[in-house]
């Protein structure tokens, strides 16, 4: 016998609730989704804050925040979600968005799509708050081993900051806070205690220098622990 929708008449042996896909789609909403979602945006970084992270402004952080919605509302009603996409259109102060996926009811595969906003909310993140205090964690202190020209002091201090430049695409606080000239070189504030060791520790390597490391107390935070200011002193060979 043929099975057909009691509401449209058409036959199909996909029906839900006698019902054909379409019409029950139109009858019923499968999954409630948000017509708008407030998300956190640096302006300063151009970021946007996707779980405890900071990411760049891009289709990749709003696919994440999205699709952590989708699963976290299809969760409860045991959804099955499949074959998950997006489009973005990207406005001044939001981001127009497009979700399908494919999930599955009493046997049957139904497609959903929705349409959602991504609503920047201007803020500051902890990274930028820190940058704009001078704060740093960190000295390279740029030296030779034997005294050379000026020009060739700037080349060790651009070999520095284009390599916190590639630090900075993994942490936000990798970069320059502020350049000292010294006698014999420079000095260089880093935000990131991290930064500095790995990008000190490169560079040595890279051109066969050599680095020491110290450190000075501070004083001590809220929570009682001690704070330091560590220094990197890189010493190049005469010739970069």
């Amino acid at each position: 016998m043929k099975r057909f929708c009691v509401k449209c008449g058409k036959e199909s042996v996909n029906l839900i609730e006698s019902l054909c896909v379409d019409c029950f789609l139109e009858a019923n909403s499968v999954l409630n989704f948000p017509k708008e979602i407030r998300v956190d945006y640096d302006r300063r970084s151009d970021k946007v804050k996707v779980g405890t992270h900071w990411l760049p402004n891009a289709d990749p952080a709003y696919a994440e925040i999205l699709e952590h919605e989708v699963k976290r509302l299809a969760k409860p009603k045991k959804l099955l979600v499949e074959n998950l996409s997006f489009s973005f259109v990207p406005g001044e102060k939001s981001v127009a968005a497009k979700i399908s996926f494919e999930t599955e009811l009493q046997g049957v595969r139904l497609p959903l799509h929705f349409d959602s906003k991504l609503k920047f909310n201007n803020t500051i993140s902890d990274a930028s708050m820190k940058i704009a205090s001078y704060y740093h964690e960190a000295i390279i202190q740029i030296r030779f081993m034997e005294k050379v020209p000026l020009k060739e002091e700037q080349d060790g201090l651009n070999i520095i900051l284009a390599e916190l430049d590639v630090e900075k695409a993994k942490e936000e606080l990798s970069v320059a806070i502020d350049v000292k000239k010294e006698r014999g070189g420079y000095d260089v504030l880093v935000g990131s205690k991290k930064a500095a060791r790995k990008v000190a520790d490169r560079v040595a390597k890279k051109f066969h220098g050599e680095v020491n490391y110290s450190n000075k107390l501070l004083g001590q935070d809220g929570n009682g622990k001690e704070k330091y200011r560590h220094t990197f002193c890189l010493r190049f060979p005469v010739k970069i």
